[in-house]
């Protein structure tokens, strides 16, 4: 497999240090751990995101979503995909830093809650796992790419691909 351009790995590098007090000689698995006053990845998401939900139960979807920063200091995302369901995706910080995932979709009720970020790879992003219910995952990447940010997000679910969703926008200067 290519590894990514070194702009891309330094980027989602860098992010993931941001995240953690790991450092890059952390174990697999350490929990994500976020400095106050740090740049995150959590600051980069606020705004209109404008996407593709390109592996679904339903086929593809339109899949736009907007992020906004809420006075708790979360990041709330919602999508109303085509009509069909609308997803909300919500990340916060526990009170010790650890970055958690929760999300609900109204196609079926269902949802996850307590998905803590667990691991990083350069190419894939940060890992969410070991919330409810115990059997889904998700990676989750932003990159910057030629003045476009990319939000990526993959569901597994039983460690089989469920959801594949790809959204850009224009780089914010």
């Amino acid at each position: 497999m290519a590894r990514p351009p070194l702009m891309l790995r330094n980027s989602v590098c860098l992010l993931w240090l941001a995240l953690t007090a790991c450092g890059p000689g952390a174990p697999e698995g350490a929990q994500a751990h976020v400095e106050p006053n740090e740049v995150t990845y959590m600051t980069q998401l606020p705004g209109r995101w404008h996407g593709t939900a390109i592996l679904t139960p339903l086929g593809e979807l339109p899949y736009d979503l907007d992020f906004q920063l809420l006075d708790d200091g979360s990041v709330r995302g919602v999508s109303r995909t085509n009509g069909r369901a609308m997803h909300t995706w919500r990340f916060r910080r526990t009170p010790s830093g650890a970055l958690i995932l929760d999300f609900h979709s109204t196609f079926g009720d269902s949802g996850a809650s307590g998905l803590r970020a667990t691991q990083f790879d350069p190419s894939r992003g940060i890992r969410f796992a070991g919330g409810r219910p115990a059997h889904l995952s998700l990676w989750i990447r932003t990159f910057d790419e030629g003045g476009v940010a990319h939000w990526q997000a993959e569901i597994f679910l039983r460690d089989q691909p469920h959801v594949t969703i790809h959204a850009t926008r224009p780089v914010s200067r």
